[in-house]
């Protein structure tokens, strides 16, 4: 066997002492050495692989092209290759193929192309390759754009002896690009309250926003204990023309279990030319009514509250008003504790103790709903709980100190929030200054009860004005807060 000097490749480290002797076994794959401490060592070396990237493919449109790479991996005194390369003709087309950097200078013998494979082959003229390296880049034409697979068989390696050997096929998968698109794909009804057992759910599948679509590709996700899908319908959207708003089609589930779940929807949208797009997505949600969930999102919290207690005093007409909970014809204090008793019930994912919903209501509003509650001198269980529960929130709305925060938005312009909490009730004033320490503005509030003054229809507001109604310039201001006996400054900055 003949020896080409190819320079330095690899270390093999394990032999005390010099190494007399280096044989390889007859199917290449594992060198044996014997050094001069009287050992023999077998090296397994590593298996030559010919892979294609990239992994996976993403073709453009179609009429444009796109190359894949056939690699070699782990090769050793390599003369020349032959493979096959299997595609779907359908969906691509072979154009060309170009010499790689494994084998610089080969000869590509004429790749010998029918429909379906291509047989490409190639041998060197000069040096001979190891290692790693690519053997051929192959250029492809999009003739449609969808799923398929190139794939690598009847392959064989050369080596400078000329011996041949296979390696294992390989295959890259084509995979469709998405595309973003301002396109909307919803189900609706988006709400389905109550369903029973057995009845069947007809979702419209609508599109907002398509433009020049030919087809399409949709998924149904639902809880499979809840729903099972029976049916979809394709309506005319893509018939008659495939572009604006319309119905893509209609689905179909049959209620197997009432419980709260969601049917979603996933895929892609298929244009004219071929490209894929992903468009926004909009679920549809199966509500089984929770006691206390006054606005129907799902759960029970201080929202619900607050929808009572806006409605306090009102008549129920007929046809009914979630906010009479106690269905007895007004809305009430009653009805706000029965949803409070409610917060309780793990069923209803109470939030109520929520900081991002705290500004949603007052102290002042819950220590009114506290009084109430405490003289109706309710005993049911859920009413009691109901009472602990507001008794709860209005400690969590009673601020441990008095504090002046952070303005917002800030720099700001022209316009500004000045947040504060107050530990105890007090006269609160704010006083502007400019960097100089000139007096621009005094904002008075009054007298203020314990409470938080976080959102903007609580927090003290200054509009960027003087005491004259005049505009002030950019630049530092400073806040002066002062509340009963505290008082604190901060800075804040108009930029324009």
């Amino acid at each position: 066997m003949g020896c080409n000097d190819r320079g330095h490749l690899k270390t093999l480290t394990g032999h005390k002492d010099r190494v007399n002797s280096v044989a390889f076994r007859p199917d290449g794959k594992t060198l044996a050495s014997s050094g001069q401490d009287a050992t023999i060592r077998f090296w397994d070396l590593p298996p030559t692989r010919v892979p294609i990237t990239p992994k996976p493919v993403v073709p453009p449109a179609i009429g444009e092209q796109f190359t894949v790479n056939i690699g070699i991996v782990a090769g050793s005194n390599i003369f020349g290759y032959e493979f096959s390369l299997g595609f779907d003709p359908a969906v691509v087309r072979f154009v060309e193929s170009v010499n790689g950097d494994y084998l610089p200078g080969a000869y590509l013998v004429p790749p010998v192309v029918s429909e379906n494979p291509v047989k490409l082959a190639g041998t060197a003229l000069t040096a001979l390759g190891n290692g790693n390296g690519t053997l051929v880049t192959a250029t492809f034409e999009v003739v449609d754009v969808r799923e398929s697979v190139i794939t690598l068989f009847d392959l064989n390696l050369i080596n400078s002896a000329e011996e041949r050997s296979h390696s294992f096929e390989d295959s890259a998968y084509i995979e469709p690009s998405l595309m973003p698109t301002s396109a909307i794909v919803s189900l609706t009804p988006d709400k389905v309250d109550s369903p029973a057992i057995g009845e069947q759910l007809i979702f419209n599948v609508d599109i907002t926003g398509g433009e020049n679509l030919k087809d399409y590709s949709l998924d149904f996700h639902s809880d499979q204990t809840a729903l099972k899908f029976i049916s979809y319908t394709p309506g005319d959207y893509i018939i008659n023309g495939g572009t604006g708003d319309g119905t893509l089609g209609t689905v179909t589930f049959e209620v197997l279990n009432v419980q709260n779940s969601t049917v979603g929807v996933s895929g892609y949208l298929v244009a004219t030319n071929g490209l894929r797009s992903l468009p926004t997505f909009v679920s549809a949600r199966v509500i089984i009514p929770i006691f206390g969930d006054v606005n129907k999102d799902g759960v029970v919290n201080i929202l619900d509250l607050v929808v009572v207690a806006s409605s306090f005093g009102q008549t129920v007409s007929e046809g009914g008003n979630p906010a009479d909970v106690n269905q007895d014809g007004v809305v009430n204090i009653i009805d706000l504790v029965k949803i409070a008793g409610a917060f309780g019930d793990g069923t209803a994912a109470p939030l109520a103790l929520n900081p991002n919903l705290k500004g949603v209501v007052s102290r002042a509003d819950v220590q009114q709903w506290v009084t109430q509650a405490q003289q109706m001198n309710l005993t049911d269980p859920t009413s009691l709980q109901g009472i602990r529960f507001l008794e709860q929130l209005l400690t969590a709305l009673s601020p441990n100190e008095t504090t002046l925060l952070p303005n917002y938005p800030n720099p700001f312009n022209p316009e500004t929030w000045i947040p504060y909490q107050l530990a105890t009730s007090a006269d609160v004033s704010i006083s502007i200054y400019a960097a100089n320490g000139t007096l621009v503005r005094t904002l008075e509030l009054g007298h203020q009860p314990i409470g938080i003054y976080q959102v903007r229809n609580r927090a003290a507001h200054w509009d960027g004005k003087n005491a004259l109604g005049e505009s002030v310039a950019s630049g530092v201001y400073f806040y002066y807060f002062t509340a009963g006996d505290f008082s604190a400054t901060r800075k804040m900055l108009i930029q324009k």
